[in-house]
């Protein structure tokens, strides 16, 4: 991603992604980033027939077309008023 232009970049993000979610969480102090793709991607994988013969065949074992993430909002001086980022499980 770091060898695309600016447009290239944004025309990539485009083609996976459906969209992002932004909320905010006053009691915990922390905005939710949702961010959803078109396919699912999160923690998708292979799995072969059979593991010394790759030769047999695989599946693709989808995913979770959602990733999320929890920011926590920081003080003046950049230090987080709550725990360190976690992932969200879905």
């Amino acid at each position: 991603m770091t060898s695309l232009s600016q447009e290239e970049g944004k025309e990539y993000l485009m083609g996976i992604l459906d969209r992002i979610e932004v909320q905010y969480d006053s009691d915990k102090k922390e905005h939710i980033l949702d961010i959803k793709f078109k396919l699912p991607l999160v923690g998708d994988s292979v799995e072969y027939q059979d593991i010394k013969n790759k030769k047999k065949g695989y599946r693709v074992v989808d995913g979770d077309p959602v990733a999320g993430v929890k920011i926590p909002l920081r003080d003046h001086t950049g230090k987080s008023k709550v725990p360190p980022n976690e992932t969200i499980p879905q």
